[in-house]
């Protein structure tokens, strides 16, 4: 199956008492020969540390530390229900209805940007239904459209919840190798609902766009829901603190696509938790989602 991503001092002045203590000492030349030598060596140090300082990419596949995961998951109803849907990207409809499909469904590569931003937004949606583990720090790819962009991967990652089930599969890896192979039934969803009319009409038959979501088996997002431009040049720590203090265009474009994504999965498991789908925001998502079959 072909891959396809929706294709980023002052100076300092002796005392005189100084002087007065020290009058007389004098300094060896061959002391001050030794410092410079040692001053210069410090120096090569420093660059060549500062030269083989982790790239931008040094932490791809490893772990995310269950702190950092716990701080990613856990964003108070708080914090995303007065950021509201100012801007949120609506779904389309699947028709007719992709039976037997798992609440959630999601098909992306680790390479893909428009992947490494629906990843925030769909993680802490998700979050509000169950809970995470084994997942990984990872970049986009640094030669695609918006390089870079710094995200989380599913890969070996495992998702429980009382609520939905979910299927989160990295089709390729960062590079665009092949990582995990769908399901037939994986397969058959793209190949049903991952064409026009869900896609530009100017697709390439036999390449299906990702990220492909699908939600209760009804709603369709392919593509991202918000540019990956909006992550350019922040880092994984400072886009965390963005989605925690609810405030500026990062905060606004994950939080914003998360809570619709939340009432799609809300629509779709009978409103279970009433703690997540009874917040005004969640409800007023719902009433504005496209009506289905």
């Amino acid at each position: 199956m072909e891959k396809s991503g929706n294709k980023s001092g002052r100076k300092k002045t002796a005392s005189a008492s100084y002087k007065d203590k020290y009058r007389g000492f004098q300094v060896p030349l061959v002391a001050w020969v030794f410092a410079g030598i040692l001053v210069a060596v410090i120096v090569v140090i420093a660059f060549s540390a500062l030269s083989n300082s982790p790239t931008v990419s040094a932490d791809n596949g490893k772990p995310i530390p269950a702190a950092i995961v716990h701080e990613l998951t856990t964003i108070p109803a708080s914090t995303w229900n007065p950021v509201g849907l100012q801007q949120s990207t609506q779904p389309a409809v699947a028709r007719p209805m992709a039976l037997h499909a798992p609440t959630v469904m999601y098909i992306g590569g680790e390479y893909c940007p428009y992947c490494a931003a629906t990843r925030w937004a769909l993680t802490i949606a998700l979050s509000r239904f169950g809970t995470f583990t084994g997942l990984k720090y990872m970049h986009s790819s640094s030669t695609d459209v918006f390089p870079n962009t710094p995200t989380l991967s599913y890969h070996g990652a495992t998702y429980h919840s009382r609520y939905i089930s979910a299927q989160l599969v990295e089709e390729y890896n960062r590079q665009g190798a092949p990582l995990q192979r769908l399901t037939a039934y994986q397969a058959k969803m793209l190949q049903r609902y991952d064409v026009p009319p869900y896609v530009p009409a100017t697709t390439p038959a036999g390449s299906y766009p990702i990220p492909f979501i699908l939600i209760g088996g009804h709603y369709l997002w392919i593509s991202a829901p918000y540019s990956p431009g909006v992550l350019a040049g922040a880092s994984w720590s400072a886009i965390l603190g963005d989605a925690h203090s609810g405030q500026g265009a990062i905060a606004d474009a994950i939080l914003v696509n998360a809570n619709e994504f939340t009432a799609a999965i809300c629509r779709s498991d009978g409103n279970q938790p009433k703690t997540v789908c009874d917040q005004s925001t969640i409800s007023a998502a719902e009433s504005i989602l496209p009506g289905v079959p």
